[in-house]
């Protein structure tokens, strides 16, 4: 495998096998895995048309899938059913979809890939990412240090240490304390530091270069987003994403770089009479940052879903957007989602946070901030409310930007579109829909989606269903609906999310989901569907307009997975606002119009939590 950090590569597992599990793990696994994934004897049933016109190696590969099964905790093949030895598979994980397409060996390879027409880029241009770390003299990585040595360092870097024994901790003298190294800040960090202030900033992720991404799924998920990519809401409905590693959001987002809407700026400013927004400052404030991250308003070549997007739009002469994205106009990176092995997209990592470290600031990392101890005993949002705040709208007000997907097969033979579905630039076009008085209700990008989260995301019907559909995961396009949501949830505690839609915003979810899937149609799709729990779809060949739009009848937003409904979706979320919203009282807001808390002095919020709404793009 290519060279990457270790904790992205997958790496060993302790135990007999590669992957860690125990042998019982693997035989309780197995008796599971065969109830719900029986290989398939291709012998006596044929394989699907997508394997149709697949070289002979992926042929091998198909076999691979269509037989797979559990595996017995020894390691070797169960043969009870058909003949498995030719497929030569041993010490890997059963056949629960999600996790076995996250699975590597030491070579960062998985035996289903082939299959699925599924690649990662193993070679880096070492002219295109040089082998350097642009945060290095500022970086004190805890994982790495001990006691003593990180003392020593932080002493290095201009900071004054002391101990105290009595209450075993080290306290350390600087000017500001910035908690969390995403785009609020990172943005911070440079302004102040090139102010003369000293500044610590503490990321309870780690740091990782261009150099350091593997492009693997699992252990990329693992470590760069908040509980390895798998947080949802109390009631399991929505699946949120958020990034947990130096330059948080900004290290892992899918690039795109939209300004607030003028639209919104007005309701800000008229509305919640926050002037700021309306203000000149604000307006120069967003130039200078598009400016220092190389936002770029074109792209010289779309992916392929962001070719469907365009083309459906094209056909049903409805407008198509390019979107701004911080990298060059020919970046093609489908993985950015796993960090940018190319270099190419500038978060907080590569721009802001060099800066500040160009002016002596330091960074913390695997330093996780528990709560601030406020000066005269006046003692994220769970963060101020652990410090003894007690403003009631710290931790409420929470918006998420929901997020429900369509998607459209379009084989191979379909010579239209380019590439695969995780090729390309992820987010490149924009369609907004809008209501017939020109109101926006929602807008339609494109996702990043690995096959493990593929997988995760696609219904269940049967062992053979689940076969079939990942053997076309390549050319199966998926198009997601944003809504600027007007419904709330609130965070009191890490890690505990609650989250509720309101009416319009189902109605904004139905309207969007259903033009997803006629521009799929449009485009050429020979299937299209929902991630609805039945399966929900339809065959489009030949299709007529009164067949599609009976279908697009049935297609609206369900209930959860635990709601008393028969049929359910997962919603999913990778925007967070509004949680610690300004206002231009106490009443109104958790903290005042330039960020600083009601109560503590010289304490200020500068992330979209302060944002008053939702901001309905990208933010």
């Amino acid at each position: 495998m290519k060279e990457c950090h270790q904790l992205l590569r997958g790496g060993k597992g302790e135990g007999k096998y590669r992957h860690g599990f125990s042998s019982a793990e693997i035989e309780t696994l197995g008796s599971i895995c065969e109830t719900v994934f029986p290989p398939i004897c291709i012998e006596k049933r044929k394989l699907n048309k997508a394997s149709l016109c697949r070289t002979s190696l992926e042929l091998l590969g198909l076999r691979t899938i269509y037989l797979m099964r559990a595996f017995s905790a020894e390691g070797e093949e169960d043969n009870r059913t058909c003949d498995h030895s030719e497929i030569g598979i041993t010490d890997t994980f059963n056949e629960n979809w999600d996790t076995f397409a996250l699975w590597v060996d030491e070579k960062g390879e998985n035996p289903a890939w082939e299959a699925l027409d599924y690649k990662i880029k193993k070679d880096k241009n070492p002219v295109q990412v040089p082998n350097e770390r642009p945060l290095q003299e500022g970086i004190i990585e805890n994982m790495i240090e001990t006691d003593s040595t990180l003392v020593h360092n932080l002493a290095q870097k201009g900071l004054k240490v002391t101990k105290d024994p009595g209450h075993n901790l080290y306290k350390i003298k600087c000017d500001v304390v910035i908690v969390g190294s995403g785009c609020g800040g990172g943005v911070a960090a440079a302004t102040l530091a090139t102010s003369g202030q000293k500044v610590v900033v503490l990321e309870k992720g780690n740091y990782f270069t261009a150099n350091d991404y593997s492009g693997l799924e699992g252990p990329s998920y693992e470590q760069l987003y908040e509980s390895g990519g798998i947080l949802p809401t109390v009631d399991g409905k929505m699946m949120i994403l958020a990034g947990s590693v130096v330059g948080g959001g900004s290290a892992i987002n899918w690039s795109a770089c939209i300004k607030t809407p003028k639209p919104v700026l007005k309701e800000w400013t008229e509305n919640q009479k926050l002037q700021l927004f309306g203000s000149s400052e604000y307006l120069a404030a967003m130039d200078t940052v598009c400016k220092r991250i190389g936002v770029t308003d074109n792209c010289v070549e779309e992916g392929f879903q962001n070719q469907v997007l365009r083309k459906g739009c094209q056909k049903l002469g409805l407008e198509i957007n390019a979107v701004p994205r911080n990298s060059s106009e020919k970046h093609y990176c489908g993985s950015c989602g796993y960090g940018c092995q190319q270099g190419d997209k500038k978060g907080t990592d590569s721009t802001w946070l060099v800066d500040a470290v160009n002016h002596s600031a330091v960074i913390l990392t695997g330093c996780k901030a528990e709560r601030f101890i406020l000066e005269d005993n006046k003692s994220g949002t769970p963060l101020m409310i652990t410090s003894g705040l007690k403003n009631p709208n710290i931790g409420r007000n929470l918006r998420l930007h929901p997020v429900l997907m369509a998607w459209g097969y379009f084989p191979d033979s379909n010579s239209e579109f380019k590439g695969k579905s995780y090729e390309g630039g992820i987010v490149t076009s924009v369609h907004h829909v809008v209501s017939e008085d020109s109101n926006l209700r929602a807008i339609i990008e494109t996702p990043q989606l690995g096959p493990a989260s593929f997988a995760s995301m696609t219904p269940w019907e049967c062992g053979l269903d689940i076969k079939n559909r990942m053997v076309r995961y390549s050319r199966t396009a998926h198009l997601m609906t944003i809504i600027r949501d007007r419904g709330s949830g609130q965070v009191k505690v890490e890690g505990r999310v609650s989250y509720n839609l309101d009416a319009l915003d189902r109605e904004n979810l139905k309207a969007g989901l259903r033009q997803s899937l006629r521009i799929l149609v449009a485009a050429g799709a020979v299937e299209v569907g929902t991630h609805r729990s039945d399966g929900q779809r339809i065959k489009c060949e030949g299709i007529s307009d009164t067949k599609l739009e009976e279908f697009l009848d049935t297609v609206s937003p369900c209930g959860g997975a635990i709601t008393p409904v028969q049929d359910w979706m997962i919603y999913s979320s990778a925007h967070q606002m509004g949680s610690c919203r300004m206002g231009i009282t106490e009443n109104e807001g958790a903290v005042d119009e330039n960020g600083e808390s009601w109560e503590a002095e010289g304490l200020f919020v500068c992330d979209a939590s302060v944002l008053p709404s939702a901001v309905g793009v990208n933010p």
